[in-house]
């Protein structure tokens, strides 16, 4: 069974009582400590249902310090894709979405391998069903990270109904985004 506490507090240790029958065992939980939580309104993202709010969201995720949390307040948040970075939390409370835009033109494309300028080995970028792929960027997107927390109620919702994505998936030769990929992360 997999279940989820929120409204915790940051940093705090609880006793949890788990009942099986007649059988309780309490443990004691600690929560993640963060270095502070902020909003993704305060970067001008509007959660209204119209506005795109992709560079708000993208510009609160660079701004965010080290072991932020960066929390999405009840509303609908219109977004192209975001890449997430290493050592963060992203919080969507009770309400909030995030609603993908359904225009292939909001979503760049990651190569399947770019090609390592000190004559490494090609760092691997994108893929599709296990292959190297170069693929459109997931609504949610973090490559070579570690450390990332992605919390809350809300919901992510691709919205690729609402688009043409299905009905270019076989001629398109470029991979279909995903709600999520997350790329040689760490951590999760």
């Amino acid at each position: 069974n997999v279940f989820s506490l929120f409204g915790l507090r940051p940093g705090e240790t609880y006793g949890v009582t788990l009942c099986v029958g007649s059988d309780a065992c309490t443990v004691e939980i600690t929560t993640k400590g963060e270095r502070c939580a902020i909003s993704v309104k305060d970067f001008g993202a509007k959660g209204d249902g119209v506005t795109v709010d992709t560079t708000a969201i993208q510009t609160a995720i660079l701004a965010l310090p080290e072991k932020g949390r960066l929390v999405f307040p009840a509303g609908t948040y219109r977004t192209g894709p975001i890449l997430l970075k290493s050592h963060m939390t992203l919080e969507l409370t009770e309400g909030a979405t995030l609603l993908g835009l359904t225009d292939k033109a909001d979503y760049p494309v990651l190569p399947a391998v770019a090609r390592d300028l000190n004559g490494g080995p090609g760092v691997h970028l994108g893929g599709f069903e296990g292959l190297p792929r170069d693929m459109y960027a997931a609504l949610i997107t973090a490559e070579y990270a570690t450390d990332i927390t992605i919390v809350g109620p809300g919901c992510v919702d691709g919205n690729a109904q609402n688009g043409t994505w299905w009905q270019t998936f076989e001629s398109d030769p470029v991979a279909r985004p995903r709600l999520m990929f997350l790329n040689r992360c760490d951590n999760v």
